[in-house]
């Protein structure tokens, strides 16, 4: 397992393949609609920060975004070759202490780091609670979580 900053072409094909096939991100998240093509990847991927968990081939096994909106936000996903094996831990945690130390974060202006996810996402809400990320409402269906909340 890999962890480096940014994504190839070739990821990216991985990525859209996963995005409308792998149940659980069909289920779960908007990707299907996000990772349609290469023209909507290239466009979404704007002003994000990207990070990805790779294979010793390189291949693609997990996503991790941070983007502007209404503060820092955050967004993780791990496909089935990776699930089950322990790796959303390292894969979250190393990321995101990545972050939190980059010129990157302090161009988005520092502070909060909030995500959403659905409230039958349980893999993904236990994930959120073991990594220190804490509940801070429910809305619509998700709930929203916060890392260091300071407020």
């Amino acid at each position: 397992m890999q962890i480096t900053k940014g994504i190839s072409k070739r990821q990216i094909s991985q990525l859209i393949k996963y995005s409308q096939t792998d149940p659980q991100i069909l289920k779960f998240t908007g990707d299907k609609r996000r990772f349609s093509s290469l023209a909507k990847f290239d466009k979404w991927s704007k002003n994000r920060v990207i990070y990805t968990l790779t294979d010793k081939s390189k291949n693609l096994l997990g996503i991790v975004w941070f983007g502007n909106k209404n503060g820092i936000t955050f967004a993780i996903r791990t496909y089935p070759p990776a699930r089950g094996k322990g790796y959303s831990v390292k894969f979250l945690t190393n990321t995101l202490k990545s972050f939190l130390k980059s010129e990157d974060y302090k161009k988005m202006g520092g502070g909060r780091i909030w995500l959403e996810t659905h409230i039958d996402n349980l893999p993904a809400i236990n994930l959120y609670q073991r990594t220190g990320w804490k509940e801070k409402s429910e809305k619509s269906g998700k709930k929203i979580f916060v890392y260091n909340l300071t407020d």
